[in-house]
């Protein structure tokens, strides 16, 4: 069992390493949503999905630059009193990505297949990248997750 002092440096340590890695991960995750609109946008059409990847670049966004600003050691403490501001944009980002598998009810089987499995895929990276800290993991996966739950109850 921690004190007070060794818990809260090892939530430090925890946040180093998810930020550590955060920018390079939301470029890249970023990137791949523009391989996903490209292959969807004739089964949804150019505004929806122009819409959902600009959400995207948006959620996104926020995590890059908290990223960059962790490396600045005025703007790292700040973060880690405020490990919350991290929690935010998991969370966005997560509803955002979810949001893909909402809009999959309505697409044929194939692309509706090919999406899903695009997010799991999504889901999986990011529990590999987020598992030091399972509260990371659960607040960017479960809004995703939920999403592509619901549209496999609630649309078929």
């Amino acid at each position: 069992v921690l004190d007070d002092e060794g818990a809260s440096r090892f939530r430090t340590k925890q946040l180093d390493r998810i930020l550590a890695h955060s920018a390079v991960a939301a470029v890249l995750a970023t990137a791949f949503a523009g391989l996903i609109a490209v292959f969807l946008e004739p089964v949804f059409g150019a505004v929806l999905v122009q819409a959902w990847f600009a959400a995207k670049l948006l959620s996104a966004a926020p995590r890059f630059a908290l990223a960059l600003a962790y490396k600045n050691p005025r703007a790292r403490a700040t973060i880690q009193r405020r490990a919350s501001l991290l929690y935010w944009t998991l969370a966005l980002d997560g509803i955002i990505w979810g949001l893909a598998g909402l809009a999959s009810a309505r697409a044929p089987a194939d692309a509706a297949s090919m999406l899903i499995a695009c997010l799991a895929v999504v889901a999986t990276v990011a529990t590999l990248g987020l598992q030091v800290r399972l509260l990371a993991t659960a607040i960017f996966v479960t809004p995703l997750a939920t999403f592509i739950l619901n549209r496999q109850l609630v649309f078929r």
